[in-house]
């Protein structure tokens, strides 16, 4: 397989950013990330995770995972604080199942880690979209799904630029990443995870429910908190959230 990653900072830590599913590669935002993260290169060298290059059918969860240990092997870091944001959320979750060695802690964001009855009905929604030929109403779809009302109407126009990225081989692509989180079920094997654990969730979550998070929570025992009026991806709204988050990473020294 071929994974791309970027880094940045030069803290004497490791941490590593597996963002969510998008329709482009996540090395287009690098700068974005990079500055939106300024505050933690003190402590950390960061790692930014991009998805593999070859999505297809046999794609799912767990092989993003195992891709992902295999290339913290041979960059050759370890004892890691890992983000994981939604999808990345869930291959955080695995990679502290499978691969303990690695992981220092867990900060999740809009994750979950199995289906529930409450989750609203929008990833099977975006897997509609994505087999069809209008990449700009997936798109707005999207982004509409992730975020409040009021943050969407406030850079519409940076939106509607957005939603025209993308073709049928992102939409392709998109739709196994997307396929990969609706089969994802790690439920049964969250007690297998020992490191300190963060969840971070929206109760107005238009992606997965907020019930999600504190699903995980309430059976890990975990740190929780949930957020009132941000959408899912609230990491991108809420101004204290990445402080906060460094804060508490570093309470754990």
């Amino acid at each position: 397989f071929e994974l791309e990653y970027f880094t940045f900072g030069h803290g004497s830590r490791n941490m590593a950013i597996i963002p969510g599913v998008s329709m482009t590669s996540i090395m287009l935002s690098a700068g974005a990330i990079a500055g939106g993260f300024e505050i933690f290169t003190d402590r950390y060298t960061v790692y930014v995770f991009d998805q593999q290059k070859n999505i297809d059918e046999n794609y799912s969860v767990a092989v993003a995972a195992d891709n992902i240990a295999t290339a913290m092997k041979q960059i050759g870091i370890k004892d890691v604080d890992v983000f994981g944001a939604s999808h990345g959320g869930m291959v955080a979750q695995y990679l502290a199942i499978h691969y303990p060695e690695l992981i220092h802690a867990l900060y999740l964001g809009g994750t979950k880690s199995r289906n529930n009855p409450s989750s609203p009905d929008t990833i099977n929604r975006w897997m509609e979209l994505a087999k069809g030929n209008d990449v700009c109403a997936l798109n707005h779809d999207i982004y509409q799904s992730l975020y409040s009302d009021e943050f969407y109407e406030k850079f519409a126009g940076l939106f509607a630029e957005m939603e025209k990225n993308g073709g049928p081989k992102e939409m392709e692509r998109f739709y196994h990443m997307v396929r990969s989180a609706a089969e994802f079920d790690c439920y049964d094997d969250l007690d297998k995870i020992t490191c300190p654990v963060f969840a971070i969730g929206s109760k107005v979550d238009k992606v997965l429910g907020g019930y999600a998070t504190q699903e995980i929570a309430d059976k890990l025992g975990c740190y929780i908190y949930m957020y009132e009026g941000y959408g899912h991806a609230f990491y991108d709204e809420a101004a204290d959230f990445r402080p906060t988050m460094l804060e508490n990473l570093s309470a754990l020294d």
